[in-house]
């Protein structure tokens, strides 16, 4: 930035020398004097714009951040949600199979006692 000032000043200075041939040497001084003062303002408007939108970037940037975090933690809300459902109908689904499978067991054993005693009465 410094260099970029020296340099803006020194063809200001250049151009004004250039342009002011006939003139006082103080004429000459103050008009390099409110050039470089101008250019010195210039760069200074400049610097602060470039502040200020930096600063609206980084708020942009801040919030955009705040919303993918608020969606990151629903969507994972409700991915935990659905598993708990999942979980449970596995569970219930795991339960209701292992109650017919009993029932079939336990079916299964009756039908073989009253055939194995249909068989020692037969034998008798």
């Amino acid at each position: 930035m410094k260099k970029l000032s020296i340099f803006i000043l020194t063809l200001a200075t250049a151009i004004l020398m250039a342009s002011c041939d006939g003139k006082k040497d103080e004429s000459i001084k103050n008009e390099i004097s409110q050039k470089a003062t101008e250019v010195k303002t210039d760069i200074k408007d400049a610097a602060e714009d470039i502040k200020e939108k930096a600063v609206k970037a980084k708020d942009v940037t801040v919030e955009k951040a705040d919303e993918l975090k608020d969606k990151t933690k629903s969507l994972i809300e409700d991915t935990k949600n659905d598993l708990k459902e999942k979980t449970e109908d596995i569970k219930n689904s795991a339960t209701d199979k292992i109650s017919d499978v009993k029932e079939s067991a336990n079916k299964q054993a009756l039908s073989n006692k009253i055939n194995s005693s249909s068989t020692t009465e037969n034998k008798n």
